[in-house]
């Protein structure tokens, strides 16, 4: 019998709900950020099991993104966005809210399913 391998290089600490989004920080290949059903966005580094930060949104989150280069005023923008069209966006560094982007109609709520930020604006 062969010797089985466990795929599962290591395990980060979990949310609470399910899991709707990770992804890499652009500016980091060390740092990854996952979105989900509990209304966190965790920030991870790979040298630790644990969630680096936690920010708490106002919605459960389908998806999360980081801006790849600065946008004026906000250096590390991140945006989550939700079933609801909302668009949230915090400070990555300080966890601060920042204004919200509605792009939904509060009478017909629409889901977003991506954001993207143009770096080269």
């Amino acid at each position: 019998m062969k010797d089985s391998v466990n795929p599962i290089v290591s395990a980060f600490e979990s949310h609470k709900g399910e899991v709707n989004w990770v992804e890499w920080l652009p500016d980091r290949k060390d740092m990854f950020m996952s979105c989900g059903t509990d209304r966190e966005l965790r920030f991870y580094d790979v040298s630790t099991t644990k969630a680096i930060q936690v920010i708490y949104l106002d919605e459960p989150a389908l998806g999360v993104t980081l801006a790849s280069s600065p946008i004026v005023g906000h250096p590390r923008l991140v945006t989550a966005w939700g079933p609801s069209g909302m668009v949230e966006a915090y400070d990555a560094n300080t966890g601060k809210r920042l204004p919200d982007l509605d792009i939904g109609d509060a009478a017909d709520s629409v889901p977003i399913t991506t954001v993207s930020f143009n770096s080269k604006r």
